[in-house]
């Protein structure tokens, strides 16, 4: 600031001694001077033309005056206003006030101001010492992470920062809110504010995360269910846990997450699944019975559609539901469920199968016992096979029966 003042002063007192010197000079030479107009210059390159010294003189003290009452005393200005004499410009005249304005216009006005100084770059200029560190605490509150389970144990800025007083261009000072819209861009990307400024913030934190443990399964064999009958003897619940992490935080990306420590908040509970195990009686069918179960099979061929769940003509058979029916007429009560049937009676090659025998595949899905038919002799079996269709007639020798082919029962 003082050699702001220096050269105020330094400029005023050589504008006085010259503007003395020239009206002495005027005074003496006045016959000789009538048709004298006076340039203004600019570090030698012209501005503007009046036709009264004193005009143009009065545009310097203007230019200070103004420089001074709007910038304050430490502002001043590097350029060089000087007036020169000159004639035969009267065509290229211009009012005092036009000339003061391109005065301004033209000269680069700076004054003391503070930079916030990363690596050797200047990011932003602004007034003051306490404006550029208020900056800079604003930048590290905004990318400091604030969730519930987080806890902040450190931040920093990554860079070298430093802040400088240097002396700049008026026009390059900045506002607090103006050099923080600089320095945080609005769509307020980590990525493009690192670009935009060069600034990273790291952040230590700890994280608390909760989750689940899943339940166990546990199967406990029950005499009074009979084999393929399940049931749910105690429902399963998950557990949780609390996990704690330490981490890197960088412009709100996460980095180099590392397990700390972890504590089970509640304990799981097993699911209890009982599983049959008691066999379902065996029942030898008479021949005269098994033909009654074909003849009954052979009424709804073609006619019953399949209805998942079904077991009745009037209404439609899926698998299980079709042989429970016609086994019904025999006299022997089968489960709903190929599974739970494909346990059931005595276990037979497939070549020894014979009229009445009950046939089985894996499922659609794979599942073993998933499909069940009434075997009706010569490589045939009656079936309720899938949505869409009706109870029909189908060869075990086909490709997908001979690949899905699980087992054969006899009753």
């Amino acid at each position: 600031m003082e050699d702001a003042q220096t050269i105020r002063k330094f400029n005023i007192k050589m504008l006085l001694i010259i503007v003395g010197l020239i009206t002495f000079g005027l005074s003496t030479v006045f016959i000789y001077a009538a048709g004298n107009d006076y340039q203004l210059l600019l570090n030698d390159q012209h501005i503007g033309y009046v036709d009264a010294s004193n005009d143009a003189y009065d545009v310097i003290l203007k230019v200070d005056e103004y420089v001074l009452n709007t910038y304050g005393e430490d502002a001043y200005y590097k350029d060089e206003l000087r007036v020169e004499i000159v004639r035969d410009v009267k065509d290229e005249l211009i009012l005092m006030d036009d000339l003061y304005d391109q005065a301004l216009q033209t000269i680069q006005i700076f004054k003391p101001a503070y930079t916030i100084k990363v690596d050797e770059r200047e990011l932003v200029y602004v007034s003051d010492h306490e404006t550029a560190n208020a900056l800079l605490s604003k930048v590290e509150a905004h990318y400091v992470p604030d969730f519930e389970n987080m806890v902040i144990l450190d931040s920093k800025f990554v860079e070298t920062i430093e802040i400088v007083k240097t002396d700049v261009r008026v026009t390059d000072i900045l506002s607090e809110a103006e050099a923080l819209a600089q320095l945080l861009p609005q769509d307020d990307q980590a990525t493009v504010m690192s670009s935009a400024s060069n600034l990273t913030v790291d952040v230590q934190v700890e994280i608390t995360e909760e989750e689940t443990i899943a339940y166990p399964h546990e199967k406990v064999s029950d005499g009074s269910l009979y084999v393929g009958q399940r049931k749910i003897k105690q429902k399963g619940k998950a557990g949780l846990k609390e996990l704690v992490y330490t981490a890197r935080v960088s412009n709100l990306e996460i980095f180099d997450k590392t397990l700390k420590e972890e504590a089970v908040l509640s304990d799981p509970i097993a699911e209890i699944t009982l599983v049959g195990t008691k066999e379902y009686p065996r029942v030898a069918i008479s021949s005269g019975n098994k033909q009654a179960i074909i003849d009954e099979a052979w009424k709804h061929v073609g006619k019953v559609p399949y209805i998942f769940g079904a077991s009745n003509p009037a209404v439609g058979f899926d698998c299980s539901g079709f042989t429970l029916w016609v086994y019904a007429h025999a006299g022997i009560s089968l489960p709903h469920s190929a599974e739970a049937q494909s346990r059931m009676g005595q276990t037979i090659s497939k070549n020894d199968l014979l009229p009445g025998d009950l046939i089985f595949f894996r499922g659609m899905n794979g599942e073993p016992g998933g499909h069940v038919g009434l075997y009706i002799g010569n490589g045939q079996m009656i079936h309720a096979s899938m949505p869409g269709t009706k109870l029909s007639v189908a060869s075990i020798h086909s490709n997908y029966f001979v690949k899905t082919y699980v087992t054969s029962k006899r009753f």
